[in-house]
């Protein structure tokens, strides 16, 4: 079927929210896990899970970003120390009264990325 209104079509194909959202999130849980050095596998999860964060923010898909599921796959992604230094982190954060959210995590990663691209960072590899 030939439809007179291509942009609609993509729309109706490729627009759907949770079409989007879905794969956004599919990006950051199904990857592999990074080894202990990998720096730049570190910074591209970081980033990713940013642009993740703002994208279905802005979209109103908070909700699925704060998956247990999703965020338990995403730490199982990190190299043993980060997720020993997570647990820390989110039991911290219990402790306080706080659920560990997505935006927590990514932020948490943020940090640990920024330090692993530093002068010691460097020499800790």
């Amino acid at each position: 079927m030939v439809t007179k209104r291509p942009r609609a079509f993509f729309y109706r194909r490729f627009g759907q929210k949770h079409f989007i959202a879905h794969g956004h999130i599919e990006q950051i849980v199904n990857g592999p896990q990074l080894k202990c050095m990998d720096v730049v596998g570190l910074s591209h999860l970081s980033v990713q899970m940013q642009n993740c964060w703002l994208i279905l923010t802005q979209m109103g898909y908070e909700a699925d970003t704060n998956s247990s599921d999703n965020l338990v796959k995403i730490v199982k992604r990190l190299p043993l120390h980060l997720q020993s230094k997570w647990a820390n982190e989110a039991g911290n954060l219990t402790l306080t009264g706080i659920e560990s959210t997505f935006s927590h995590l990514a932020k948490f990663l943020e940090g640990k990325a920024m330090l692993a691209n530093t002068m010691y960072g460097e020499i800790s590899r």
